[in-house]
């Protein structure tokens, strides 16, 4: 059992949006939505998992760490696996499944899952925080984010 709360965090439409991007061009993490993250770790002892498509980037981790998420954020295992073809199922949402794989694996006490995609399996849903792509990610995001990890 994962002994710290987990993060599972997407990063497209959540701390990187059309806004952003405008500011600052593809890929700008803006420093507000990184402490926005860093702060729910911080209140929870939380861990960050990315559970992005930029999980496959090699320089993921040294991306968000110039953005101020320190590589000493992250749970061990720090990004969720990818299902093979075999494993993908039709009508079963894919993300929901490669996250529901890591919590199998290391079974957190408490989570939260931070996401535009409203693609989560059932029994993940009371712990999905749903971002507004448009807008990415908020202070009442977090603060449900902190709430849903203290308990």
């Amino acid at each position: 059992m994962a002994a710290s709360p987990l993060v599972y965090l997407d990063i497209d439409g959540v701390i990187v949006t059309d806004r952003s991007t405008k500011l600052g061009g593809a890929g700008y993490i803006p420093p507000g939505s990184a402490a926005m993250v860093v702060d729910i770790l911080d209140q929870t002892g939380a861990r960050l998992v990315v559970a992005s498509t930029w999980r496959r980037d090699a320089d993921c981790r040294d991306k968000l760490a110039k953005a101020g998420i320190g590589q000493d954020r992250y749970f061990i295992d720090w990004r969720t696996p990818d299902l093979l073809p075999e494993e993908e199922i039709a009508d079963v949402p894919i993300r929901g499944s490669e996250i529901d794989r890591h919590l199998q694996r290391h079974r957190p006490a408490r989570y939260v899952i931070i996401d535009d995609d409203p693609g989560m399996l059932p029994h993940q849903k009371h712990f999905h925080i749903q971002v507004d792509p448009s807008i990415g990610l908020t202070w009442t995001d977090a603060e449900t984010a902190i709430a849903l990890l203290r308990g």
